[in-house]
């Protein structure tokens, strides 16, 4: 199949192996400092996650403890069920990743 240009090779074009673009220095020198940040921002998070898991445990606790009341717990049902549905999700949430932390 000819060419838009009217050669006659243009099959044998297609057929070849594209160049690569090289990387260039600057290009390997902006992923080593981007990879740098991400293994900084790593290790913040690593050494943050205790803290904030041990606040959730002890959030949840609480929570559980709260909704465990009657009271509570009727009232929130009635008035606020989203609001109950909601909380009750997010401490499901949180007693799984804490067993999931246990387990590793």
């Amino acid at each position: 199949m000819p060419r838009r240009d009217g050669s006659a090779d243009a099959l044998t074009d297609k057929a070849k192996p594209k160049k690569r673009e090289e990387i260039s220095p600057e290009d390997i020198s902006r992923m080593q400092a981007e990879m740098e940040r991400l293994q900084q921002d790593s290790m913040a998070v690593e050494d943050t996650i205790g803290d904030t898991m041990l606040s959730l445990v002890v959030a949840k606790g609480f929570i559980s403890r709260l909704l465990r009341n009657e009271n509570i717990h009727g009232h929130l049902k009635r008035y606020h069920g989203d609001l109950l549905s909601s909380v009750v999700t997010t401490i499901e949430a949180v007693a799984a990743d804490n067993r999931a932390s246990e387990r590793e």
